[in-house]
């Protein structure tokens, strides 16, 4: 219940703050911290009304008495079944249908009592559930008006303007998914940087190559240009020539 709450509440939020980015994020922290709270308050009171179910039995709710007298009327067929031995020992209850009581005849002077206590917790069983469902209700519903009435407005301003820390820096707080981010986009800046400066140094290579290449063809180093020619002959087996 309180995660479906919580997905509606969001997505109310998220669509009002599309124009203010810049809240956003503490809104939405300042919520689902809100949230977890009265989520805890409810657990809390709902173990509550348990333990006080377990521990006091009481109602003041007419219904009890009128539905247990309703339901105390049929003892007198069942007893009589339970006397006679020869009558089916199936017989209709009302409000349980067909029972079967053939192995309470060995226990007939037990059935009277043991019957009104049955009736007894079944009625007050109805109200306990009933009294269950409209407490957790109402607890509901107040719980979420004053979420959003009360506790919602003082969370968001704190979060923003706590004195733990200042307005501006829980403004300006990234998120997890931005911070990782924006360390995937230093990776690649450096990578390219990287790759800026490798490329560089081989078009710098290419290009004294180049101009090196270009002074020799143009006999601007005439030993240079002998020694490679004494080199070839040299590694072709034929005497050199005199230079």
């Amino acid at each position: 219940m309180w995660s479906y709450i919580e997905n509606v509440v969001v997505d109310v939020l998220t669509r009002h703050l599309v124009a203010y980015p810049q809240l956003k994020s503490a809104t939405i922290r300042a919520t689902q911290n809100l949230l977890a709270r009265s989520k805890k308050q409810s657990e809390n009171h709902v173990r509550e009304l348990v333990q006080m179910e377990m521990i006091v039995d009481y109602t003041s709710n007419p219904e009890y008495t009128k539905n247990w007298a309703s339901l105390m009327a049929q003892p007198d067929c069942l007893m009589e079944v339970i006397r006679n031995a020869s009558q089916p020992s199936l017989i209709n209850l009302n409000g349980f249908g067909q029972v079967q009581v053939g192995h309470l005849r060995q226990k007939s002077s037990m059935v009277e009592q043991a019957f009104d206590v049955k009736m007894r917790v079944t009625v007050y069983w109805k109200i306990v559930v009933m009294r269950l469902v409209d407490s957790l209700a109402m607890h509901l519903l107040f719980s979420l008006q004053k979420l959003v009435n009360h506790d919602m407005v003082h969370g968001i301003v704190d979060e923003l303007m706590g004195t733990q820390r200042g307005g501006i820096e829980r403004m300006l707080e990234e998120s997890p998914s931005l911070a990782g981010k924006r360390e995937r986009m230093n990776r690649s800046i450096k990578l390219l940087k990287q790759s800026k400066d490798v490329v560089a140094n081989i078009m710098d290579r290419i290009s004294a190559d180049g101009q090196f290449e270009c002074l020799i063809g143009q006999n601007r180093f005439p030993l240079v240009s002998h020694c490679r020619k004494f080199r070839f002959v040299w590694g072709s087996g034929k005497k050199p020539r005199n230079l």
